[in-house]
């Protein structure tokens, strides 16, 4: 197959990964992911996923700069006022570097002197271009000081290399409201922060999340997701800072989540996005849906999830949805975690990958991004493969699903895929998915199922996979006009006991002119040793550019089964 129209998740052209972060500019999709050593970050870009560039170092920590090591999980955003672009991640300084005003290591006891240390901190690196290389941000900005919630005034403020952190989140009133208590006792305001997220809303406005990791003075779970709105890149209004997302919860202080959604530790790898549902009666919904990873990395049940909200910075306090404020939880019934494996209890309370999943163990902390027409999602996988065991990644389609009972569209995610073929970008190749753009017939019966986009990658998504019991059956895609035609897609069902074994044959039509091509096989490859379908797997014929109105797919199903499975077909053309 050619690999300028196909991309695997194979882990074969980037080694390592970890945390990993897809920017798309100008035409190029750059990679960003956590420090291969203290202060030093690589970059990569690919205009197709199927072939990565290594850029080398795009960042080498300055020798006088405050922070010290841990650049974890760098996040970049384009900001189009000054057109520069800004890297946030999150980082450690040595000793009390950066220690907020009015901690005292001498009231601590070793167990908080030991947190103060290890604490993690943003920093914000700058660069005129996508690929670096990026500097530590300097300058001037006025912005107003907090110290133990209360306000300070407005001051003039130099942010130099040696100045310490730049955020000061301890202090600011939702900061200091949190710590207050462990303050008077302990002598300590630590607040320690990772998994930053920025983003720019529709109407130029800038936010910034990011995780409040755990510290000692955490013991009501408070590894949760924060927000506060940005007044530029650096400069935050400390007024605004909330909390949105605790674990263990649907909402902050409110109804207990299942562990189906939820940790009652952990709720990281923050991500937000702006979307409006419009339906076909013209009536309009914007939804802010913030995307948060339960579980530890390397937990079966680490996977992406689901919450809601109306405004950027969720819910206001008192409010109906929420009453402590900040953002509503999915619950499972409507499709949440959003992005995940299957796993199983493999003895007690120990979850792991389900045997279909033999490449990687787990994935989270998914980052959503567009290309032309199309949405992907990048996420962060631990590795199996013993010779590339590791943290890497894995890019995967996802699309937009009405729910009826919610009247809101919600993300279905067509992953994650695991080392079988998938359609480059459309933007690289010049070939989209025209399949929606045909009917798909079973005995002159229309089956929507077929072209709706949908791939089958776990149990729940059974209802949109059709069977057929047929010893042999034919499926007829019909276009209104003659279109060009590239490759064609067909991709099986999660369930092995009634996957297609191949197709007998394809027809590619144009009025009297047929092109016949020969029996396509579902490859053995996307079987594990065991048997199980890898999830995602299409059969896939490649072919010189076609002129075609009608593809026929000739299916003979194995005697040995009941019933043969299709999810979805996709048509690679124009």
């Amino acid at each position: 197959m050619e690999k300028n129209l196909f991309y695997k998740n194979d882990f074969e052209w980037v080694r390592s990964a970890p945390d990993p972060f897809i920017l798309f500019e100008d035409g190029w999709f750059y990679l960003y992911s956590t420090e291969i050593k203290n202060g030093v970050l690589k970059g990569y870009k690919s205009r197709d996923f199927a072939v990565w560039e290594d850029l080398g170092v795009i960042y080498q920590r300055d020798d006088k700069y405050w922070a010290t090591g841990r650049f974890w999980a760098p996040r970049v955003v384009k900001y189009p006022k000054d057109g520069k672009f800004y890297l946030y991640c999150a980082c450690s300084g040595d000793g009390e570097i950066g220690l907020p005003e009015g901690t005292s290591l001498e009231k601590s006891n070793s167990l908080f002197a030991s947190a103060i240390k290890d604490r993690l901190h943003l920093t914000v690196l700058v660069s005129d271009r996508p690929y670096g290389p990026f500097r530590e941000w300097t300058g001037k900005r006025k912005i107003e000081k907090f110290y133990h919630g209360k306000s300070l005034g407005v001051f003039d403020d130099e942010v130099t290399l040696t100045s310490g952190p730049i955020f000061d989140f301890a202090n600011a009133p939702a900061g200091w409201e949190t710590n207050k208590e462990h303050f008077s006792e302990n002598g300590t305001n630590i607040f320690a922060q990772l998994d930053p997220c920025p983003f720019i809303d529709d109407d130029g406005e800038m936010y910034l999340y990011f995780v409040r990791s755990r510290d000692l003075n955490d013991n009501e779970h408070k590894h949760g997701c924060w927000g506060v709105k940005m007044l530029d890149p650096v400069t935050p209004d400390y007024n605004t800072l909330v909390f949105l997302v605790q674990p263990g919860y649907y909402t902050v202080g409110g109804k207990p989540a299942p562990n189906t959604i939820d940790d009652d530790i952990i709720n990281e790898g923050v991500f937000v996005q702006r979307h409006t549902t419009q339906k076909t009666n013209g009536e309009k919904r914007t939804k802010y849906y913030l995307t948060y990873t339960r579980c530890g990395m390397g937990c079966a049940y680490y996977s992406a999830c689901l919450a809601l909200a109306d405004a950027p910075l969720g819910y206001p306090k008192g409010s109906e949805e929420a009453k402590n404020g900040g953002f509503v939880k999915l619950p499972e019934k409507y499709g949440n975690p959003i992005h995940y494996i299957e796993a199983i209890n493999d003895y007690g309370n120990h979850f792991v990958a389900a045997p279909s999943y033999d490449l990687f163990e787990s994935t989270g902390n998914a980052v959503f991004f567009r290309a032309g027409d199309e949405n992907f999602l990048v996420s962060l996988c631990t590795v199996k493969i013993p010779e590339k065991k590791s943290r890497n990644f894995v890019i995967d389609r996802w699309l937009w699903s009405y729910n009826e009972e919610l009247k809101i569209d919600l993300p279905h995610s067509n992953g994650p895929t695991q080392a079988s073929l998938q359609p480059c970008p459309s933007v690289a190749t010049g070939y989209r998915n025209i399949a929606k753009e045909a009917g798909i017939f079973v005995d002159a019966e229309k089956i929507g199922c077929l072209n709706d986009g949908y791939v089958a990658i776990h149990p729940r998504d059974d209802e949109r996979v059709f069977y057929s019991e047929k010893e042999g059956f034919e499926i007829e895609i019909r276009f209104e006009t003659p279109r060009i035609v590239r490759a064609v897609l067909v991709y099986n069902t999660w369930d092995e006991s009634r996957a297609f074994d191949g197709i007998e044959e394809i027809l590619l039509k144009n009025g009297e002119e047929v092109f016949s091509e020969g029996e396509i096989l579902f490859p053995k490859e996307y079987y594990t040793s065991d048997g199980a379908v890898r999830p995602g797997g299409a059969a896939v014929w490649q072919g010189k550019e076609r002129v075609v109105k009608t593809i026929v797919l000739r299916f003979k199903r194995n005697p040995r089964k009941k019933e043969v499975g299709i999810a979805d077909i996709a048509i690679l053309g124009k």
